[in-house]
């Protein structure tokens, strides 16, 4: 157990009611992992502030003040559904990038003239997030 759990109880009781290990199909193989079940608006709000900080790292000069924002969690998948998601990645022609060995990949593409964009957000080569960004409610 994490030490900061042992001191807070009433964070480790909320850990433990949001958090099960289930199974999961890695490349890799079967692995149990631990998997977040919080409610979906606090992922999104989550996936939505990671977006916008990544915005202001890498694209500072970008204004996202006016954009909307939208999160879609891909369910598990297997080799041949990511092959299929790096044919999509291929074909709107997104940037990549990585943090932490194998704990995020990311891909993203900023809206254009036509005011769509969206960031693929891979983590631990497991779960994948997409956040779609409208420029100016575009959509």
């Amino acid at each position: 157990m994490a030490p900061i759990l042992k001191k807070k109880h009433k964070l480790r009781g909320h850990v433990k009611e949001h958090v099960k290990v289930e199974t999961v199909v890695l490349p890799t193989g079967p692995a149990k992992l631990p998997l977040s079940y919080y409610p979906d608006e606090r992922g999104d709000r989550f996936m939505i502030r990671l977006t916008k900080g990544f915005i202001r790292n890498f694209h500072p000069e970008y204004d996202y003040s006016n954009d909307k924002f939208e999160v879609q969690c891909a369910k598990p998948f297997n080799v041949k559904e990511w092959e299929h998601w790096r044919n999509i990645l291929k074909i709107l022609e997104t940037t990549h990038d990585s943090r932490g060995d194998g704990v995020i990949d990311f891909w993203h593409r900023l809206p254009d003239e036509d005011g769509l964009g969206a960031w693929f957000f891979l983590f631990y080569h497991a779960a994948l997030f997409v956040v779609f960004q409208t420029k100016d409610g575009a959509i």
